[in-house]
Parts: C-alpha cells; sequence; structure tokens
C-alpha cells in the first residue's frame, strides 16, 4: 500500500487525495481529487505589517529566528530569551504571531506560557501562536498539541520551511477572518451560516469549517443538528475529530452507549487520542461508574501526563474511589506540573496534603509517621508559594484537625475543631465550595456524618462544583447514608458489634470505647456504646463510670429530629438511662 500512494502523490503533484469512508484498497475506488496549487491558493500577505515576537531561551535559534524572520519580509520582530520578557513585551505590544519554544529551561516552557497569555488576555483572539519543540516524546507533543497552538514546527528546520509553514498560517487565517471575527463577537449564528460559505470558498480549509460549525451547534446546545453535520461528514471521510465530535452529540443527547461506541471506534483508528479517553470518563460518570472512569483517565494520562486539569480529575476520581494512593500520584505530578504556571494553585496543595493523609493506616506505624511529615511538608511549601491568608489558615487546620486523627491523637484533633467553630470561622460563605468540601470530610473523619451530609448536599447544589467532584461527593453521601465510618474506628466498631452479638459485652465496650474515642461525633458509634454499657448495668453491673460515659455519649449525638432514622433508637436508649440513674440524666 505505501508505495501505491508515495506514486500517486508525485502524479498528483500537489493537488489533495482524499480517502471516502467507502474506499477499496482493492478496487481504488471511494478516491476523491481534489486539484489545488498552493502557491496559486495562498492568499497575497505583507509580511511587513505583521508584529512578530520570537520567545527561546538560546541565544543561537533566537538569533536563526530573527535573520530568517527578517529575510522573509517582517520588519517588527521581538526577541525574548526569558518566559517573563515575553510577557512584559506582551503587555505593550499586540502581537500578529508568536513563536516560541516548548522547553524554556527553568521556569515556565511553552505550553505553561500559552496558558498564561489566554488568561490574562495578552495574545489577541486573531494572534497566532506556533510552538516549536525538539522535543519528539509522545508526552511532550500530545501536551502541547492539547495546548492548541494554530501551529507546531520542530526542530530542526530551515528558512524555507519556515516561510512555508508562515505563509499557510496566514492564509488561513485570512480565508477564515470572517468566521473567526463573527465567533469572537459571539454572533454564533453568523459564524456558522459563514463556515458553511468559507467550505465552498475554500476547499483546502473544508474539514475546519465543517468542524467548526458542529462545535458551534453544540456551544448552541443545537445537539441534532451538530449530530447530522458529523454523520454527513463522516459519509465521506472518517476522521478521528468527526467521530468524537458525534460522540460528544450522542452524549449531550443521552445516547451515552452510542457515544462510547464511536469513542472505541476512535481508539481503534488511533489509540494515542487522548480526548477519546476523556469523553469515555465523562460517558461513564453519567452511567456512574467511577472505576471504569478512573480507568480511562488513567490511560488518558500515561498518553499525556502534562495536563493538570486532568491529573486534578484522575486524584478526584481516586478519593472517590478510596484509591489514596493514586490520588496522591495524581495530585503530586498536577502540583509539580503546574509549578510556575498560572494553573498553580491552593487547592493543589489541599488536595496532595489530604490524599496524603487519608492514604495513612492510622496505625501510628512508622509508614504512616512518614505520610504525616509528608503531609506537613506540602502544607509548608504552600506557605512558600502563596500569600498568607485567614481562609487559608483555616483551610490548614482542618487539614492538621484530620491529620491529628490519623496519628490517633483524637482530643486534639476534636480542641482544635472546637476552636475553629467558637471562632465562627467554618461560616459557609466564607469558606467558599474548596473548603467547604474539607470542612465537610473533617467532620466526617469526626464521626459528625449528619453535619457532614448537610454540607455534602449543599455542595451538590454548587454551580462552581464540577461533575468529578460532585462524583466524590455523592460517594461521600451514600457511605454515610450506609452509617460506615473511615478508617481505624470502623474496624473497631465492626468488632465491636461482634463481640456484642457473642454476648461478650466488656470486650465491646472497649472497642466502642477507643472507637468514639476515634470518632467522637459519630452517631453509631454512640449509639452503640450506649447500649453495650446499658446492658451491662441492666445486668446488675452500675457503677458512676458507667453511668457518665453513658450521658457523655448521647450529649455527642445531640438533640435528633424525630424523624430521623435514628431518632427511635436515641429515644429508646435516653429512656432506659433514665430508668437506671435519673440523677445523672438531671446534672448539668
Amino acid at each position: 500500500m505505501p508505495f501505491i500512494f508515495a506514486a500517486l502523490a508525485r502524479l498528483l503533484n500537489d493537488s489533495v487525495l482524499i480517502l471516502t469512508s467507502r474506499f477499496n484498497p482493492e478496487s481504488r475506488q471511494g478516491i476523491a481529487i481534489v486539484s489545488i496549487n498552493p502557491t496559486q491558493a495562498l492568499s497575497r500577505i505583507d509580511y511587513s505589517r505583521k508584529r512578530v515576537l520570537v520567545v527561546d531561551d538560546f541565544a543561537q535559534h533566537l538569533e536563526f529566528m530573527g535573520k530568517s524572520l527578517l529575510a522573509i519580509g517582517f520588519r517588527e520582530v521581538e526577541l525574548a530569551d526569558t518566559a517573563e520578557k515575553a510577557l512584559e513585551l506582551c503587555e505593550k505590544t499586540k502581537f500578529d504571531l508568536v513563536f516560541c519554544d516548548y522547553n524554556m529551561g527553568e521556569g515556565k516552557n511553552g505550553q505553561q506560557l500559552l496558558e498564561e497569555m489566554r488568561h490574562l488576555a495578552l495574545v489577541a483572539h486573531d494572534c497566532i501562536f506556533v510552538m516549536i519543540t525538539a522535543e519528539t516524546s509522545r508526552e511532550v507533543v500530545l501536551g502541547a498539541i492539547e495546548a492548541e497552538p494554530e501551529g507546531y514546527i520542530a526542530k530542526p528546520f530551515n528558512e524555507a520551511v519556515l516561510r512555508r509553514k508562515i505563509d499557510r498560517l496566514l492564509d488561513k487565517q485570512a480565508c477564515l477572518q470572517e468566521v473567526t471575527e463573527a465567533v469572537h463577537k459571539e454572533q454564533i449564528d453568523t459564524a456558522i451560516k459563514l463556515c458553511h460559505e468559507a467550505a465552498e470558498r475554500h476547499p483546502r480549509h473544508q474539514s475546519w469549517c465543517l468542524k467548526t460549525a458542529a462545535e458551534l451547534h453544540l456551544q448552541l446546545g443545537q445537539f441534532e443538528e451538530a449530530k447530522q453535520l458529523y454523520l454527513g461528514f463522516l459519509d465521506k471521510r472518517v476522521l478521528d475529530w468527526a467521530l468524537l465530535g458525534l460522540a460528544r452529540a450522542y452524549m449531550q443527547l443521552d445516547e451515552v452507549e452510542k457515544a462510547i461506541a464511536e469513542l472505541q471506534q476512535v481508539l481503534v483508528l488511533n489509540s494515542n487520542c487522548v480526548p477519546a479517553y476523556d469523553l469515555l470518563a465523562e460517558c461513564n460518570s453519567r452511567l456512574n461508574d467511577s472505576h471504569a472512569v478512573q480507568n480511562h483517565l488513567s490511560q488518558a494520562v500515561k498518553l499525556s501526563p502534562y495536563s493538570v486539569e486532568r491529573q486534578t480529575r484522575l486524584g478526584d476520581i481516586c478519593v472517590a474511589n478510596a484509591d489514596y494512593e493514586g490520588a496522591a500520584r495524581a495530585y503530586r505530578t498536577a502540583l509539580t506540573t503546574a509549578r510556575h504556571s498560572i494553573q498553580e494553585s491552593e487547592d493543589g496543595y489541599f488536595k496532595l496534603a489530604g490524599a496524603i493523609t487519608d492514604s495513612m493506616a492510622g496505625d501510628m506505624s512508622r509508614y504512616d509517621s512518614s505520610k504525616a511529615v509528608e503531609a506537613h511538608k506540602v502544607l509548608r511549601e504552600l506557605d512558600e508559594r502563596f500569600e498568607s491568608k485567614d481562609i487559608t489558615k483555616t483551610r490548614k487546620d482542618l487539614a492538621n484537625v484530620q491529620i491529628l486523627l490519623k496519628q490517633q491523637n483524637p482530643d486534639k484533633a476534636l480542641a482544635l475543631m472546637n476552636d475553629l467553630e467558637q471562632e465562627e470561622l467554618l461560616d459557609h460563605e466564607r469558606l467558599g465550595s474548596s473548603a467547604l468540601f474539607e470542612y465537610g470530610k473533617t467532620l466526617l473523619n469526626l464521626g459528625d456524618e449528619e453535619k457532614a451530609n448537610e454540607i455534602f448536599s449543599e455542595l451538590l447544589k454548587c454551580d462552581d462544583v464540577d461533575e468529578s467532584k460532585k462524583l466524590l461527593i455523592r460517594s461521600l453521601i451514600e457511605h454515610v447514608s450506609e452509617g460506615n465510618l473511615g478508617g481505624r474506628a470502623s474496624e473497631l466498631n465492626e468488632k465491636g458489634a461482634r463481640l456484642y452479638e457473642q454476648d461478650d459485652v466488656e470486650n465491646s465496650i472497649k472497642l466502642f470505647t477507643e472507637a468514639a474515642r476515634l470518632s467522637p461525633k459519630s452517631i453509631v458509634v454512640n449509639l452503640n456504646l450506649t447500649q453495650a454499657l446499658l446492658r451491662r448495668m441492666e445486668e446488675g453491673d452500675v457503677n458512676k463510670s458507667y453511668k457518665q460515659q453513658s450521658k457523655s455519649c448521647l450529649g455527642n449525638i445531640g438533640d435528633l429530629d424525630e424523624n430521623h432514622k435514628y431518632f427511635a433508637r436515641y429515644q429508646n436508649l435516653s429512656d432506659r438511662l433514665k430508668a437506671i440513674a435519673p440523677d445523672q440524666i438531671l446534672e448539668n
């Protein structure tokens, strides 16, 4: 087959060969030939009116680019040897083209610089950003592509290659200028119409025009129109972007199984298609299959590990699946990748510290001690990277409560939590969604399932909580509704319940007491301990410590609503304690 295409390429010269979906390799049927002479087709460009920025830390290549661009015909060329200098120049000048090397040594890389420029609106919507790199590894190439620069050039290259690349990029920009202007002005209906007109006028850009039109339909929520456009294109040519778009349309139309089938076809054609794994994760999220979501995101990060957003989503879903070691790995990679970029955030540090803490066994082992040291180190790094704020201190205190609980020091944890509550530092509006989630999780670890559940339910209604976080929250709510506890307290409670059923009440009390120490606000544990203590007293072993301990347990639970699922049991135990020790109930 390769020699056939080589021969056809020589025969066609500058024509474009298109294989349709009906292409038959035996009969050669299904071949469409569109004759295009690039030299004639390219729009005439006045280079002298274009402003160009070149960013590269390698002085020799910076000099080569400057001389080449001047030789091509550009007159306004600025050179920057650091990302910081490039940002300064972009604040002063609106550039038409930016050429940036991917590997910039220490500090920001080219991908991070592009992200920051866009975030700060330092590049206009019609600026052409071209990534340059000598890197050929799959991870770097896919990462650079995901940043969606307008162009990509692999080193080494000469002036002729550079000129051809520039000509094609500027020609495309000129041909599609009306479309991009309409999109920039958010005139979406007009932009869709212009896409179809441009596809007729400029056959060489037909794919881009139809792809953009379909994406704009999706943006408008016109999923059926987008689906029909993708199907029409796929009837002529099978390209992964069209299959991806069709899958996205099916997913929005709640035809998730069809979406998954299209995505599987994409991966047959291109096993390195990272967006396909992302969409498969999104589809399985809609099916509430958190383990499938984790699997697909894991595949995606193997191919393209330098996406902060994807690594964070993977960490979130690992937490939902109680894979805390996996979560720590993902958050750690996200944090390392985000360093020096606009994506570095306090949240990243808190998520990593939380995952490390969650991965502790709670057995006071040497391994646990090293984990605690690592979690504290992450929190110290947070102080070094960000200015101190009151809300940050509150979030650090919540993180420390969870570390103390894992270190089996619930007294200090509870004291710190009480201080936060008394100082009214845990107001929901003050905390924001990220810190509020940490508050809910801390309450859950303390055993205050009811209050945690209220917070989690509140978070599900927040617009700024993404789907991966909502999936995690739903798993925690399910965890609460089943009366589950976490870690060592859960293990002790279960063992205590088994001993109680075997009539070994004395030893069950010991285990319930330790579980209550670790989860002092747990309704289940406090009820279990009270029931065991009452049984001992009702069997004749009435002593002051049992009475006081029972009263403390019921006090830890507080007032339950009559509709609460444990209210009847709570009321029964309260009545039995009153019958045994009315004096104790009346005391302050």
